[in-house]
């Protein structure tokens, strides 16, 4: 979906920095790639666990534009350094990524869509850095702390809105 999409920008000013373990589908999705021809633009940097922090703040825009995730950690790490983030409009994601306040939702598979949330942005540093701030105050809410006072509180016979840590 991502590669459909950025064969959609028209243009050769990005990279696209795909990170993760190739579980067999990186051949297919490179010949994809050549297919489209952004073959050029795809860089796979392979397992980043120990340059995460790097990774994030290197890019411009994360997106995650998966089918199914139980939180979107990925999302919420990328937003903790600041970094706007796009992803698939469902239940989980939405909990993370607040639609044109910290980034973008998209329905999952529109690739025509995806690409056109991922130029608004390329074509928009004010738009990224609104956001980013954004993005870095609502990502403070899934800190260790944020959840272990609501369990407390839940433990401790009380109401706790995990949501009301945070006001946007």
């Amino acid at each position: 979906v991502l590669i459909r999409a950025m064969s959609e920008l028209k243009d050769d000013n990005w990279v696209y920095l795909m990170a993760g373990t190739d579980f067999g589908c990186l051949k297919e999705l490179m010949q994809l790639a050549k297919q489209l021809g952004v073959e050029k633009n795809i860089v796979h940097v392979g397992f980043i666990n120990k340059q995460k922090k790097h990774f994030y703040q290197a890019l411009d825009v994360f997106v995650s534009p998966s089918k199914a995730e139980a939180l979107g950690m990925t999302l919420v790490e990328a937003q903790s350094l600041g970094t706007v983030s796009i992803g698939s409009d469902f239940g989980p994601v939405r909990e993370v990524v607040l639609d044109d306040v910290t980034g973008f939702l998209v329905p999952y598979g529109d690739y025509r869509v995806l690409g056109s949330r991922i130029k608004e942005l390329m074509d928009s540093p004010k738009l990224r850095k609104q956001m980013s701030a954004k993005a870095k105050k609502r990502s403070s809410q899934f800190s260790w702390k944020n959840l272990t006072d609501c369990i407390l509180k839940v433990y401790n016979g009380e109401i706790a809105d995990f949501y009301s840590m945070i006001k946007m």
